[in-house]
């Protein structure tokens, strides 16, 4: 009879991955050589950031003031109509009813200078807030 002769069995290689030790496509163990752990840092599109920074320069805030071409100051205490004087301060007499009394008082006393008759024009700034009394002699 006719002998079997032995089959060759090859030898097995082993590949080794920085990772994993593999052998006939099977994991036998873990490496012990570590591997950093790959971390993502997010990429910043500089293009994108400048246009950010770019709008935000270009956007100015429209206050009020502004749009009337005067300073926060004088949009808070300057009367809003040119023809307006403002003779009696509300910040000199520290109330409205003491600022009109005392554009009253100085009307009566000058009335007779100017003809007889005065009246006093309540004033308010830009903001409109009362500032004071205009006294017009008519």
């Amino acid at each position: 009879t006719k002998t079997e002769e032995p089959k060759v069995v090859e030898e097995k290689k082993v590949e080794q991955t920085p990772e994993k030790v593999v052998e006939n496509n099977k994991q036998v163990k873990e490496n012990p050589i570590p591997t950093p752990p790959v971390v993502e840092v997010p990429k910043q599109n500089n293009v994108q950031k400048n246009d950010v920074e770019t709008q935000n320069e270009n956007v100015k805030k429209d206050t009020p003031w502004d749009s009337l071409g005067i300073t926060e100051y004088e949009y808070y205490h300057t009367p809003a109509h040119s023809w307006a004087e403002l003779d009696f301060k509300l910040s000199d007499y520290g109330s409205p009813e003491a600022t009109f009394n005392a554009c009253d008082k100085y009307g009566e006393e000058h009335k007779a200078e100017y003809g007889g008759r005065f009246e006093c024009l309540p004033i308010n700034s830009y903001s409109g807030n009362y500032i004071g009394e205009d006294i017009d002699f008519n």
